[in-house]
């Protein structure tokens, strides 16, 4: 069996997602091990956990996209909302953690 484009898409928007949460983790890491209390600024934590969780769903999503009965733009069109606002919220959690704007 073929993977189709939107299968295809979104499966590499999946692994960015999870390279971003690997990337995410180091951060939190580093945030934890020079803390005096010990912890990740809460929007960093909060990036890194939505980045995988996020990951994970991209594929649930790449799946139900190769066994739709739409056609591949339909698909395609409706994933890329999904995974639009995926990437926004992790993009603001990561902005407000590396900026430390919001009280911990």
């Amino acid at each position: 069996m073929q993977l189709e484009l939107d299968t295809k898409v979104i499966v590499l928007v999946a692994g960015l997602l999870l390279l971003w949460a690997l990337g995410l983790g180091v951060v939190k890491y580093h945030q934890m091990s020079t803390s005096p209390d010990g912890t990740a600024h809460r929007y960093v934590d909060i990036a890194h956990r939505a980045a995988l969780m996020y990951s994970f769903a991209a594929l649930v999503l790449a799946v139900l996209a190769q066994f739709s009965a739409w056609s591949v733009a339909v698909d395609l069109i409706a994933a890329a909302v999904v995974l639009v606002f995926f990437v926004a919220a992790v993009v603001s959690y990561t902005v407000h953690g590396f900026r430390r704007d919001t009280e911990n």
